[in-house]
């Protein structure tokens, strides 16, 4: 097994604590030693860029080596977008007209903002805000925008079950109450793999940290792969770590149990 020369973290429930709505210290401190150190920091999300922008000022303005936001969907360096995969703007006319039909609320994001496609229920907007601390505005989909995803408010298996057959060339992550859609593609790992070839790196010297079931792959094909101890159980299963509970800084005492970082990581 190489050395890791690129680290990837999950947001939320690895490095975001919901409870606090921030990133725990220990783990912002480990990201700062890690890049002391010459390695590459990066964030795998499935929250789009605009989710971000109400983290404290220290979180944003962290100098992240890239970020693969929405799901895998948008690649940025150093601020700057390298890599995209948007939705079909077949697809997205297809789940347009059917959502507006049988009237459908979805979330969509664009690389400027994240959007309702049409007024929403407030229990939609309240587990929004709990989640992003922000409430996307009311913007009517047009065709000229560029989709990289969608979270559908899906009210029955049937509804779901028409959208999936007519995305044809899409991804899907169902989150019980909600289904995410991206383009067939994107996803987490895809969006490291690309990195790696892009850095010139092979997949052995990253090393990948999640909780959740869309972080199983990249935890799974990562040269060192890290389950957080409050994941999910499929999660642990294929890690070649599990670590503590995000509150218990389990990011930063496991970097240090393998002599990664010294103590500074805190």
């Amino acid at each position: 097994m190489k050395q890791p020369k690129a680290f990837f973290f999950d947001l939320d429930g690895t490095s975001y604590y919901h409870k606090y709505h921030d990133v725990m210290p220990s783990t912002l401190q480990a990201w700062k030693a890690l890049q002391k150190k010459g390695y590459r920091v990066a964030i795998a999300t499935s929250r789009c860029l605009k989710e971000m922008e109400n983290f404290r000022k220290e979180v944003r303005a962290f100098p992240f080596d890239a970020v693969i936001s929405d799901g895998g969907a948008l690649i940025s360096e150093r601020g700057k977008v390298i890599h995209r995969l948007p939705i079909s703007r077949q697809s997205m006319h297809f789940l347009q007209e059917y959502c507006a039909e049988h009237e459908i609320v979805f979330r969509y994001s664009t690389q400027n903002g994240d959007y309702f496609s049409m007024p929403c229920a407030q229990e939609i907007k309240a587990v929004y805000f709990k989640l992003y601390l922000n409430v996307p505005q009311v913007k009517a989909y047009a065709q000229e925008d560029e989709v990289y995803n969608v979270l559908l408010y899906v009210p029955d298996e049937q509804a779901r079950k028409d959208l999936m057959a007519g995305l044809a060339d899409c991804a899907f992550t169902d989150h019980k109450s909600v289904l995410e859609v991206t383009d067939q593609k994107a996803n987490k790992i895809t969006g490291i793999e690309w990195l790696c070839a892009y850095w010139g790196m092979d997949m052995e010297e990253t090393m990948a940290f999640g909780d959740g079931f869309n972080d199983v792959e990249m935890i799974k094909r990562a040269g060192i792969g890290v389950a957080m101890g409050n994941g999910e159980a499929n999660c642990k299963e294929v890690a070649d770590h599990v670590c503590d509970r995000i509150e218990q800084d389990g990011i930063a005492k496991l970097l240090k149990e393998l002599e990664i970082l010294a103590d500074e990581a805190g």
